[in-house]
């Protein structure tokens, strides 16, 4: 019986279907794999890193100080003024986007004293574009070592309310400099204080 001479042709059209049947199936997984990666990819993208939450602040400050002396009856005996300069070293923490607390120790000195304040504020802050202004207020503790003419040391602690403002510059994401204007009202016994100060300090977030 003489053999089909359409044979030849039957297998290679068999063969042709199995390769694009086969490639048919493997597409739509290497499309999914594809497609898989490209949402992981958007999905790290669209994520924006997280901010530092906490901060460590280091620099110098100075005061001027409108000192009332209060005489009998609550007149007003006196003023006098004077100037302090010092440094200070501080904690800062994000608690929301919108917000910060500060805990700030400066240290001042001059000829007649040396005193230690803690300073806790809370700020109002809004970053872009690596400028931060903030807005706050807050108590001020202090402790005072006072010398006099006659050479005698006494010591005064005060409790006050202190004001400040002013804004940060972001020049990296984890440092930034800060420029900040303060006014504390200290009453102390028989006599007031009002003071205007201003802190030139570095910050490192972490």
């Amino acid at each position: 019986m003489p053999a089909d001479p359409r044979w030849p042709l039957a297998a290679l059209v068999s063969v042709l279907s199995m390769l694009v049947s086969n490639a048919s199936m493997a597409q739509p997984d290497e499309q999914g794999s594809e497609k898989v990666e490209a949402q992981q990819a958007d999905a790290e993208a669209g994520e924006p890193e997280e901010e530092p939450k906490n901060g460590l602040l280091f620099g110098f400050t100075h005061a001027f100080r409108l000192i009332q002396e209060q005489g009998s009856g609550g007149e007003s005996a006196s003023r006098r003024n004077e100037q302090v300069y010092g440094f200070l070293f501080g904690y800062e923490r994000v608690l929301h986007r919108y917000l910060a607390l500060s805990i700030i120790k400066p240290f001042y000195f001059n000829r007649e004293l040396v005193e230690s304040p803690l300073e806790i504020v809370v700020s109002g802050i809004y970053r872009k574009n690596g400028w931060e202004p903030f807005l706050g207020a807050g108590v001020i503790s202090t402790i005072a070592s006072i010398r006099s003419e006659g050479e005698v040391e006494s010591v005064e602690f005060s409790v006050g309310l202190i004001f400040v403002t002013g804004f940060k510059y972001f020049f990296s994401r984890n440092w930034a400099i800060e420029l900040e204007f303060a006014y504390e009202y200290v009453p102390k016994g028989t006599s007031r204080e009002h003071a205007l100060g201003g802190n030139y300090q570095g910050a490192y977030f972490f």
